[in-house]
């Protein structure tokens, strides 16, 4: 691990001063090339790891977990699923030691034992550390971490899966192939191949008679292997036809009828894809296939390190499915290929389905489940032509939010937030609302200007900038800073506006900071630079009672600086060190200190905290007098135990009391006290989730939890004691999804309806009744002898076609429904038809706005509802 961080300072070093390429496909509108494991990696990395050791400790969560579990303040195993289930998605148990499930399958010689494994290992070092692998032996009703894979061995656990035959359960590690004979109680490693960095195995699977094949290549030269046995002695490197250099991660799959023949995608050291193989004797030999595209690197778009799958029709070798970027079809074994999806809204060339793609589950040759960055998908008629994949997200609520805002208004539903790979979105309903979508990419900081709230602002990762000017409709202002590159900037870099005047808006960078006004209606070539250059700024803090007080941290040295009068300041004022007797984990010019939160009372300028996300450190700190010449800093870290402190609240009335977010949810004192300081867990209707930002709206006592795979919540603070506690109200969003890796039929349900999914940092989920999960903000009776789509889907001005069956003749109504459920266009009314399909276009008047809408099918009595996105341009 060492090694790898060392690796990344001297590639960041290479870069520095230097814009990390970050292409924009133009007909998708997302970041495309070297989003890469560099800049994301390099990112995630430094803000964790110990700055002693420049490495973030094995099971370091999982340690925190225990530790919290000793003491009481977080329940002990095992953990019991919800019992609960109807026609959504409900979380199986949100307080395991990591919501971070990455793969989740079963026995197939007892079916009744379960197995999820932990950790998402594809960016190296740098997503979410797993707590090893879980097990159930009551199908899924009760779960217990299995002790001996709580080593830094399963930090990161890329697949799981148990031999058809033997029962023996194999984890793909970063040390390797684990197998173990015994149910989970011992492991041994049985392959591990060749590497520098780590010995990383990528998949693992069988083939119909049992033999196996697994696969290598995290930022490794890849390859394939095979065994008849697993033992570790017998693996056979394939080197036939397959490329012996120039890949990393290498996806395979079996077909399930025919013991021969598999497929392998291998990902390029420049992460596209270097070719599709297929073998049809076991290994012995491999053939390289047709590019799937025209463009191959469609396939994965330069991703491949992170998204890439592959699986075969258990009924026929010759239908695969695959996708990284997008999804694609060969119904003749790889020879021509069929592209059925694309990651964008506008398309009418496609279907939308999320980019991303993470796992595909076939239940038979036309059912098929699909997992990606924008949650479970479904297919139901995957043999057709051109198949139809819709999402099953109604409730499924893992989406990952880096920062979220509230409107000021007292009892105001309104809801912004950036997120992972879903953009930043708004949500306007009370309760588990659906979200209306801003803006694109990886959301990040967003604002509201708390003195006039229909001006909006929202970023994406590194460079950019975004502005709405009605309450968050119709289609932003790109306000990006053109004086920066993505190289000055955070991956998800702060913005704030000033307090005392929201027309003011701020930017930190690795320039310095810079200023737009009048935010409201500037163009992008009016930011101006505020200060002098303060590199790898991080964090920002700008203060109410001092107007125009801003407050700096740092991500490399973990300084904190002041500046004055920044509403009139320019590139030739200097900013002033708060901590110039180094009381802070400063750790020196070089150190990877983060400083990830800066909070400026709002009462008082010199009271100010700052929080920090690094292992092996005092992460919580204040101090009283910040304005002075040399500010004392107190750490209230307390019995806290050793992880991220993303972000603080301190309460409005008893400055005492302190509320903060961590790897493990939100956690309270009633009182400041040094390292005697007690924190209690506020996790009350919330999860073990990691909790990002915090957000307080004076008005009603409102407070915001921005979650990284649980959504957001809200809660109200108590004015007064002694029960500082909160209970929070979980917000959603109910529809957006989130990044899935795992999906699994349930062996033990005949019909197919029940469905397990995992969520990276969203944790586990559950459905008994997959194809009755509804489209949100209708409730419809779902029937087996009524079927509707439309494609494209979502729609244009240019509009879209409508399909639907019935299996006898009937009178049928169709109609279409905005989002508040108000009728707002008849397609069909009564009309007498016969059994068969039956297609017609539709086409939204200039009075359908963007936003969702619900078409609606319904046949003496029986109803089914798909929803519509309509984006105009």
């Amino acid at each position: 691990m060492k090694i790898l961080y060392t690796l990344l300072l001297f590639c960041a070093a290479l870069f520095l001063g230097l814009a990390l390429t970050l292409k924009v496909d133009k007909i998708t509108n997302k970041p495309k090339g070297f989003d890469s494991p560099l800049s994301r990696l390099q990112w995630e990395h430094s803000r964790r790891a110990d700055p002693a050791t420049g490495e973030i400790p094995s099971m370091g969560v999982w340690k925190a977990f225990q530790q919290l579990v000793a003491t009481g303040k977080i329940p002990s195993p095992p953990y019991y699923s919800n019992t609960t289930r109807n026609a959504e998605w409900q979380q199986v148990n949100d307080f395991f030691a990591t919501l971070a499930v990455t793969k989740i399958t079963y026995d197939p010689l007892n079916p009744q034992i379960f197995y999820f494994c932990t950790g998402e290992g594809w960016y190296g070092l740098g997503m979410v550390m797993g707590a090893g692998v879980w097990k159930s032996e009551d199908a899924g009703n009760s779960w217990n971490q299995l002790l001996s894979t709580a080593s830094s061995t399963f930090d990161y656990c890329q697949d799981i899966d148990v031999h058809p035959f033997t029962a023996d359960v194999y984890v793909a590690t970063h040390a390797g192939l684990m197998r173990s004979k015994d149910g989970g109680q011992t492991w041994q490693p049985v392959l591990i191949p060749p590497g520098s960095l780590n010995h990383g195995i990528c998949d693992v699977e069988f083939t119909r008679n049992g033999g196996i094949f697994a696969t290598s290549g995290i930022f490794e030269s890849g390859a394939i292997y095979y065994s008849d046995s697993g033992d570790s002695a017998t693996w056979v490197k394939q080197t036939n036809g397959f490329p012996a250099s120039g890949i990393y991660r290498v996806e395979l799959a079996t077909a399930p009828s025919n013991d021969s023949v598999a497929y392998a995608v291998a990902c390029s050291t420049d992460y596209s894809i270097k070719d599709i193989y297929k073998t049809i004797d076991k290994g012995n030999t491999w053939t390289a296939l047709n590019f799937p595209d025209i463009d191959s690197n469609r396939f994965a778009n330069y991703q491949a390190w992170y998204d890439l799958i592959l699986a075969v029709d258990p009924n026929d070798e010759h239908t695969i499915a695959g996708g990284g970027w997008h999804f694609f079809r060969s119904k003749d074994g790889g020879n021509t290929w069929l592209r059925i999806s694309h990651g964008n809204p506008d398309s009418a060339a496609y279907q939308y389905v999320h980019v991303d793609e993470h796992a595909i589950v076939f239940r038979n040759s036309d059912t098929v489940y699909f997992g990606c960055d924008g949650g479970v998908w479904k297919s139901g008629d995957f043999t057709s032509d051109y198949p139809v994949i819709y999402d099953r997200n109604n409730g499924y609520r893992v989406t990952q939010y880096y920062a979220a805002d509230l409107n000021p208004e007292a009892g105001s539903e309104v809801i912004i937030g950036g997120t992972q790979d879903n953009g930043s979105n708004k949500m306007v309903n009370s309760g588990i609302s659906p979200e209306q979508n801003l803006t694109w990419y990886d959301g990040g900081f967003c604002a509201i200007n708390q003195q006039n709230p229909i001006y909006m602002y929202t970023t994406k990762n590194s460079n950019g900038t975004f502005r709405f000017t009605n309450g968050g409709y119709g289609v932003a202002d790109t306000i990006t800073n053109p004086y920066l590159t993505d190289g000055n900037v955070q991956f998800i870099n702060p913005i704030a506006l000033d307090k005392t005047n929201g027309d003011i808006l701020y930017m930190v960078s690795g320039k310095g900071l810079w200023r737009l006004t009048p935010a409201s209606t500037a163009n992008d070539s009016d930011w101006v630079q505020a200060s002098k250059y303060l590199s790898s700024m991080s964090a920002i803090g700008v203060s109410t009672s001092h107007p125009h007080t801003v407050f700096a941290g740092r991500a490399i040295g973990g300084n904190i600086y002041r500046l004055e009068n920044a509403d009139t300041s320019t590139k030739t004022h200097s900013w002033i060190d708060c901590d110039p007797s180094n009381q802070l984990p400063s750790g020196g010019f070089t150190s990877n200190i983060y400083c990830n939160c800066v909070y400026v009372d709002p009462a008082d300028v010199n009271h100010v905290f700052a929080t920090y996300t690094n292992f092996g450190i005092k992460n919580v700190w204040e101090t009283k007098n910040a304005t002075d010449a040399s500010p004392v800093w107190s750490a209230h870290d307390g019995d806290l135990p050793d992880m991220a402190v993303y972000w603080i609240f301190p309460h409005p009335a008893h400055p005492e009391v302190c509320y903060i977010g961590t790897d493990l949810g939100v956690f309270y004192t009633t009182q400041l006290n040094g390292d005697n300081t007690q924190w209690l867990p506020g996790i009350t209707g919330m999860a073990t989730v990691p909790v990002y930002m915090l957000t307080y709206r004076p008005s009603d006592q409102t407070l915001l939890a921005a979650t990284y795979g649980r959504g957001l919540f809200t809660g109200t603070v108590p004015m007064d004691g002694p029960d500082f506690s909160i209970t929070w109200n979980e917000r959603g969003p109910r529809d957006v999804g989130g990044r899935t890796r795992a999906i699994m039929i349930d062996p033990n349900d005949s019909t197919g309806q029940t469905i397990w999914a995992g969520s990276v940092s969203g944790g586990l989920w559950k459905t008994t009744a997959i194809d009755q999960i509804s489209a949100v903000g209708i409730s419809p009776v779902s029937k087996n002898d009524l079927s509707l789509s439309v494609f494209p889907n979502p729609v244009t001005e240019d509009g879209t076609g409508i399909r639907f069956s019935l299996i006898s003749a009937g009178v049928v109504s169709l109609f279409i429904y905005d989002e508040k459920g108000i009728m707002i266009e008849t397609l069909l009314q009564n009309k007498k038809m016969n059994a068969g399909n039956h297609h017609l276009y539709w086409s939204p008047d200039e009075n359908n706005g963007s936003g969702i809408y619900y078409l609606s099918l319904m046949m003496e009595g029986k109803q089914v509802v798909t929803k519509i996105a309509c984006f105009r341009k």
